[in-house]
């Protein structure tokens, strides 16, 4: 039965995997897949250094919108604000009353003071914390990351 299932997807990868090798000639050249790597590679070397690469760009982007996550989360923040008395959800509890008021047994735990919200409000900071380390460590590895030296980058 495994027999079969592997020779299933092997058949059905098969076509791919010749599209693939179809796309890598149709560039109008006839170079070998490791011709392809080598040129790929020396181009790579023979950018400017103090050009951001390809990679320290994703992670300067990939800080941004994490920085943008964790300000949604806070107390002020598009989500974090729905949780306030003046929020939808908030107001709602503040609505209901009684132990779901934001002085109550449960709904005080959603301020920034309680178990619950308090939290929230320190992962969302720290999220936006972590954001914004990504997008200076981004900034201060370019070029850095063209070295063939592991030591020279700060991950």
């Amino acid at each position: 039965m495994l027999a079969r299932s592997s020779a299933r997807v092997l058949a059905a990868a098969q076509p791919q995997a010749s599209s693939a090798v179809a796309a890598l000639y149709a560039t109008g050249r006839d170079q070998s897949l490791g011709d392809k790597v080598k040129e790929t590679v020396d181009d790579a070397a023979g950018t400017n250094p103090s050009e951001p690469s390809v990679m320290e760009k994703m992670r300067e982007g990939v800080g941004k919108v994490t920085e943008k996550v964790g300000q949604m989360f806070k107390e002020d923040g598009s989500v974090g604000h729905q949780f306030t008395p003046d929020g939808k959800a908030g107001g709602t509890a503040q609505e209901v009353g009684g132990p779901f008021d934001k002085e109550g047994a449960v709904g005080h735990k959603f301020t920034t003071d309680g178990g619950i919200g308090g939290n929230v409000e320190k992962a969302a900071e720290a999220v936006e914390d972590k954001g914004q380390d990504m997008q200076k460590r981004a900034q201060q590895n370019q070029g850095k990351e063209q070295t063939h030296d592991p030591s020279a980058r700060k991950l």
